[in-house]
């Protein structure tokens, strides 16, 4: 009776755990703000990686002083897409000439709005890591 005992309470401790692990990730609950790095639906660029890829080839101008000093570089650019579709919080995540990295930010903030991100249904906060490279 004692064995039974014992196995029913640890049966009850684990029972949320195992409710839990049918679906890990689904969210138990969306807080307002929080930025997601992984989500059910990522945000897209209008029309595309293809079309994300001409926009920064049309909109990135080499800076003139990398130019005449022949440098180039890879960064990787760190945005949020927001629940508007909207690019904030622009940064740098690797250390880099100033101008290489105002212009990578400069042609990010203009992008055009993405499709926002979506967690259970509805549209959060995504962080995304963008790599541009400065080559001639």
């Amino acid at each position: 009776m004692k064995n039974y005992f014992y196995l029913a309470l640890i049966a009850l401790l684990f029972s949320p755990f195992f409710i839990y692990a049918d679906n890990p990730y689904e969210p138990c609950f969306l807080v307002n703000d929080s930025v997601y790095e992984v989500v059910d639906v990522a945000p897209e660029f209008p029309g595309g990686f293809e079309a994300m890829k001409t926009f920064i080839f049309e909109n990135i101008k080499y800076p003139e002083k990398a130019r005449k000093n022949k440098e180039h570089d890879k960064l990787f650019m760190e945005f949020v897409v927001n629940k508007n579709g909207q690019i904030e919080s622009v940064k740098s995540l690797k250390e880099s000439k100033p101008y290489f990295v105002e212009e990578a930010k400069r042609v990010i903030q203009k992008m055009p709005k993405w499709k926002a991100g979506e967690l259970a249904g509805k549209k959060v906060k995504v962080k995304l890591v963008l790599p541009i490279s400065f080559k001639l």
